[in-house]
């Protein structure tokens, strides 16, 4: 099964769907979705804490910040994310000015926003799951004649289109966000010869009404699991999610895919690789072949 979508739902139907004996593969990135938790589920996305890693990473060594603060939602995925952030900040000795939360689907942010506000931090890190609650953010911070640089978790890049349609201007104020390194680019790298710009050019053929409004990660990601249900399903010779699941955790070479190499074993099913990652800017700016540039590449 392809599906579901978001942390909580997918650690719903994990035992329901272990118990059916069917491997499922979800965009869900909760921290919790454990083997244990999911026995027959696979993650196509990144494990939260790696985006959290991802981010202070960047701003450290790219940005040469002195300070952060962190803005999510109250899902799994935030909750999990921030967790790691505050673990891996106090590695870089990074100083977290502040730490705020908001309700999914949220109209009024401002609260909290001004709380963070009153710290003072250079960067602000947000993250969330859908696309009108970051551009609400964005929007709100930009009302409040707030210059402060965003970086967006992956749910900024993946989702940026739909932000940018509702946020408007207040998008210049994201300086980066978390994207898969395959849809990356650096100076001098050649335009439409790799295999995601080349995936882009097929989807749009395929469907040129939508393809503007499609997200393009989740798209790729979703692709990519066909292929790895192929793969293990083939590999175990068989359909039984409990065997394919076995056949993946085994499979120490991976299946490689449009979005990296994809291999989970027996400690984590998050099929995406911590080091697949980057960080991007301008993410107004994608290259004629669907690319984006690489944070200071």
């Amino acid at each position: 099964m392809l599906g579901p979508q978001g942390g909580a739902l997918v650690l719903a139907v994990g035992p329901i769907l272990a118990d059916a004996d069917l491997a499922y593969f979800s965009a869900g990135t909760t921290g919790l979705m454990t083997p244990q938790a999911a026995p027959t589920g696979f993650s196509i996305s990144i494990i939260p804490e790696a985006q959290a890693v991802s981010v202070i990473d960047w701003a450290v060594d790219v940005r040469k910040a002195k300070s952060i603060a962190y803005f999510g939602d109250n899902g799994l995925n935030s909750k999990t994310m921030a967790e790691r952030f505050k673990i891996h900040a106090a590695e870089r000795k990074l100083p977290i000015t502040a730490m705020e939360q908001y309700e999914v689907g949220a109209t009024e942010m401002t609260s909290q926003l001004l709380n963070l506000r009153r710290t003072n931090p250079e960067l602000l890190l947000i993250n969330g799951q859908t696309a009108a609650d970051q551009a609400r953010i964005l929007k709100q911070i930009d009302e409040l004649g707030w210059n402060i640089p965003v970086a967006g978790s992956l749910g900024v890049t993946a989702l940026f289109a739909p932000i940018a349609q509702i946020a408007g201007p207040a998008t210049r104020l994201i300086a980066a966000g978390v994207q898969i390194k395959t849809f990356s680019y650096c100076t001098g790298d050649p335009e439409g010869t790799l295999p995601y710009a080349k995936f882009l050019q097929r989807l749009k053929a395929e469907s040129p009404a939508n393809f503007d409004k499609l997200p393009y990660n989740l798209s790729a990601w979703t692709y990519d699991a066909v292929f790895m249900i192929k793969a293990a399903a083939e590999g175990a010779k068989s359909t039984s999610g409990r065997a394919m699941t076995k056949w993946i955790e085994n499979n120490k070479a991976g299946v490689l895919g449009i979005t990296g190499v994809m291999k989970a074993d027996a400690s984590s099913h998050f099929l995406a690789r911590p080091e697949t990652f980057t960080l991007v800017e301008k993410l107004d700016q994608i290259r004629s072949d669907g690319m984006i540039k690489r944070a200071g590449c």
